[in-house]
C-alpha cells in the first residue's frame, strides 16, 4: 500500500514539472497562471493587462507584458498601456475608448 503511495505521488509531481510551464493548479484543477490567459491551449502572456485571464487593466504609469514595464513620460505625453508614453498632440492622442485592442482577447501576438 505504501509503495503505491508513493508511486502515486511521484506520478503527480511529474505532471505537475512537465505541463505547461505558465499553469497552475486551481481548486483541483490546472489553468493558466495570473498574468496569463489561454488560447488555442496556450497560455499567453498578458499585454496591458495583469490578473488571472487578464482580467485587470495596467495601473497609471504602467504598461507591456503584465504591465511590468514603468513609463517615464514628458509633459506632452500619457502613459498607453500598450504602448508606454505616447504624444497627446494631434491624431496621436490616445483614448480608450477607440482602442481597437480593448481587450487583448480579441486578436493574436505572432
Amino acid at each position: 500500500m505504501e509503495t503505491i503511495s508513493i508511486a502515486l505521488i511521484i506520478f503527480q509531481l511529474m505532471q505537475v514539472f512537465t505541463m505547461d510551464q505558465h499553469r497552475c493548479p486551481k481548486d483541483g484543477t490546472v489553468e493558466c497562471c495570473s498574468g496569463y490567459y489561454e488560447l488555442e491551449n496556450r497560455c499567453i502572456e498578458c499585454f496591458g493587462w495583469v490578473g488571472f485571464n487578464c482580467s485587470t487593466p495596467c495601473t497609471t504609469g504602467r504598461y507591456g507584458y503584465q504591465c511590468k514595464a514603468s513609463c517615464h513620460c514628458k509633459d506632452n505625453e500619457v502613459c498607453n498601456r500598450f504602448q508606454g508614453c505616447i504624444s497627446i498632440d494631434g491624431v496621436h492622442h490616445y483614448r480608450e475608448m477607440c482602442n481597437p485592442w480593448k481587450n487583448q482577447k480579441d486578436f493574436k501576438l505572432v
